[in-house]
């Protein structure tokens, strides 16, 4: 639209963020686990983003799923 300014979008700082590895059962339903998993260094995948909303994992290879803990 002309003349129009976009709103700057408000960043999501210190948000905590944990990472679960997620499998399928049999009748392909997507399983969560209840732990949180393990990064590629072999600690726990949990953080809490940057002033900037920014956050990063080093993940082997599999599937997962992110969830905010706030």
């Amino acid at each position: 639209m002309k003349g129009a300014h976009l709103a700057e979008e408000k960043r999501l700082e210190a948000i905590q963020v944990n990472v679960y590895e997620t499998s399928t059962d049999a009748n392909g339903n997507t399983i969560i686990s209840s732990k949180i998993a393990t990064d590629a260094d072999g600690n726990l995948a949990t953080l809490r983003t940057g002033d900037d909303g920014f956050f990063r994992f080093r993940l082997r290879p599999g599937t997962y799923i992110l969830k905010a803990a706030n």
